[in-house]
């Protein structure tokens, strides 16, 4: 028989609303890498450009050291993005398993982690530029017209803010069915 009380009610709540945000970090870990893949891939010549190699450096000619140069970007960049999915994996089939009910134990480390995430998100828009109102994310571009940033940048904030929405709603629903559990426990005991 299914327990109706408050509590019991408000803890199911709770453990749907950890599943959901995980399932939400697994589903954004995939938008980043796959938005992140696109980047870099649109992005080649400023990669070759960045990077700055030349032929004289290398014995190759131009052509072949800029792809060489971009192969070894994109080899570096894809190893950052797998962590990075793999991070948003680990946060999300925690959640999900605790939400559940199919954690064998409590882990705080994925918590830890969304906690961090959600942090470096809310900081990397926080203004840096005392009258400019720079984020740290534009701090080190050069100014551009508004028309090739503005998509972009308003897609980028979007994105972080779902994040960082998901992490503080996990954040929330872990420790209220924590504590819910705790009391539901406390008072089948007694």
């Amino acid at each position: 028989m299914e327990d109706n009380s408050r509590e019991a009610i408000n803890l199911r709540r709770s453990l749907n609303n950890l599943t959901m945000s995980g399932l939400a970090m697994i589903i954004l870990g995939i938008w980043t890498a796959v938005q992140a893949v696109v980047r870099a891939l649109l992005s080649r010549e400023q990669v070759v450009n960045f990077i700055g190699f030349s032929a004289e450096d290398t014995g190759l000619t131009q052509q072949q050291t800029d792809d060489l140069a971009y192969i070894v970007f994109l080899l570096a960049f894809s190893f950052v993005f797998v962590v990075i999915f793999l991070i948003h994996v680990y946060i999300g089939l925690n959640a999900v398993r605790e939400g559940r009910g199919k954690a064998r134990r409590k882990k705080k480390l994925y918590l830890i982690i969304a906690a961090l995430i959600a942090l470096s998100n809310i900081t990397g828009h926080i203004p840096v530029g005392e009258a400019e109102g720079v984020t740290m994310e534009e701090a080190p571009e050069e100014e551009t017209d508004l028309g090739d940033m503005n998509e972009n940048k308003v897609i980028t904030f979007v994105m972080d803010l779902t994040v960082t929405l998901a992490c503080i709603d996990m954040l929330y629903a872990a420790g209220r069915s924590r504590m819910l559990k705790k009391k539901i426990e406390r008072e089948a005991e007694g």
